[in-house]
């Protein structure tokens, strides 16, 4: 790009002063549930999905504020996928067989999670697009091991769709008929448009699906220009789907998207492709100009 201007597509949060409160006050939980499950000596515990979460909500926030680090911020990367890859291996141990987990010099034998809980397919995902982004995928295998072996729970059709579409595109989990895999998808999406408490599902089918969709085929087109305009599309539509109600704006998850992210990690991994824009949206790997995370 030289020293041309880059396009940018704005963030729809604004408080800063209010963002960096929240970040610190998930620094202090993660300093907390580290520092407390190291000491207690009394019991083999340690929440590995609270750790998780409050390292992916701080890797989310921190992209924002100029007092992290981008050192800090690979830094969240990094522990939120290894202690979200710990997670999904503990929900395929049985209940009663332990599960080695070792941290801060103690070794845990954490009882197995298998069945304990449902594993929402979407959550799942995330984990799946931490890995990739993080360039961990020795982790890969362990992740599709679950939904090979039909953990995943979905709220909807649609949802099964969309993740099933999602992993053919990354070539995770190829379909032999794509095309008729995305009829299905739209169609599903167009019967959710018409039943009134399913408007807002198919509305993040649209946006948030399709945008990566149109992403991950101008990649496999290795048609860099085309790659660039449908990611601009798609960080528009992210957006969109997150200011379309005060409840999503709101939602940590929002502050970056992970599924496009993991596309841009793919476009360049696999192409060498770049972006010509920036955005909060997309941290770290449009902040240092398509270098690899």
């Amino acid at each position: 790009m030289g020293d041309e201007e880059m396009k940018s597509i704005e963030s729809h949060k604004k408080n800063l002063d209010g963002l960096a409160r929240v970040y610190d006050s998930h620094l202090k939980s993660l300093t907390r549930y580290k520092t407390h499950f190291v000491q207690d000596t009394s019991r083999d515990e340690f929440n590995l999905e609270a750790v998780a979460t409050n390292e992916l909500k701080c890797f989310c926030l921190g992209g924002y504020l100029e007092k992290v680090s981008e050192d800090a911020l690979r830094e969240h990367l990094l522990n939120a996928q290894h202690f979200t890859i710990m997670m999904q291996r503990r929900n395929q141990v049985p209940q009663d067989e332990v599960f080695p987990f070792c941290y801060g010099g103690r070794e845990f034998k954490l009882k197995g999670h298998k069945g304990r809980l449902p594993i929402e397919a979407p959550d799942w995902f995330d984990s799946v697009a931490l890995t990739i982004i993080a360039d961990k995928f020795e982790d890969l295998n362990d992740l599709m091991a679950v939904e090979e072996h039909g953990l995943l729970e979905y709220r909807s059709k649609q949802t099964q769709l969309a993740i099933d579409l999602r992993l053919h595109c990354l070539g995770l989990k190829p379909s032999p008929e794509p095309e008729a895999l995305l009829e299905a998808f739209l169609a599903e999406i167009n019967v959710n448009q018409k039943i009134p408490e399913k408007k807002e599902l198919a509305l993040g089918g649209l946006t948030i699906t399709l945008g990566f969709f149109d992403v991950m085929r101008a990649i496999h087109a290795k048609d860099e220009t085309d790659y660039r305009q449908a990611m601009f599309k798609a960080v528009e539509m992210h957006k969109e789907w997150f200011t379309h109600d005060e409840d999503f704006s709101s939602r940590m998850i929002g502050y970056v998207s992970l599924p496009l992210l993991t596309a841009a990690k793919y476009a360049y991994a696999k192409y060498g492709f770049t972006l010509d824009f920036e955005t909060p949206y997309l941290p770290i790997y449009v902040k240092i100009r398509g270098q690899t995370l």
